[in-house]
């Protein structure tokens, strides 16, 4: 198994651009769009998890909180792993044993993941 990759990496690899640009950019057309759609929503709100002041309070909150108090473990589950993508498939995202976007085979397989009490 290849080294696992968010799908917004794969994206911005596929594109040549750094994978902040390429999640900047993509939220800036997001945007544009839900505005002109009259989307109500408080936009002094958004935030992006590639900004460094959200992982790092995001960070900080799981390891003092969640994990410092016992409320995640990390153990193997089963995946469904796209090695075309090198990415990890939500069950959604497979369709008749195949990754929906680039329609490779996709193979359930164990990784070390975070778990909830």
């Amino acid at each position: 198994m290849g080294r696992f990759r968010p799908a917004a990496e794969n994206a911005a690899i596929k594109n040549k651009i750094h994978p902040e640009k390429w999640t900047r950019e993509n939220i800036l057309i997001m945007t544009r769009q839900l505005k002109k759609l009259g989307i109500g929503y408080d936009w002094s709100r958004e935030l992006a998890t590639c900004d460094p002041e959200y992982y790092r309070w995001n960070q900080w909150f799981f390891y003092k909180d969640v994990r410092g108090g016992g409320l995640a473990y990390k153990k193997n589950g089963t995946v469904n792993f796209c090695g075309s993508c090198s990415t990890v498939l939500a069950n959604e995202q497979v369709k008749e044993g195949l990754c929906w976007r680039c329609h490779s085979e996709v193979v359930k397989t164990e990784m070390e993941q975070w778990f909830l009490k």
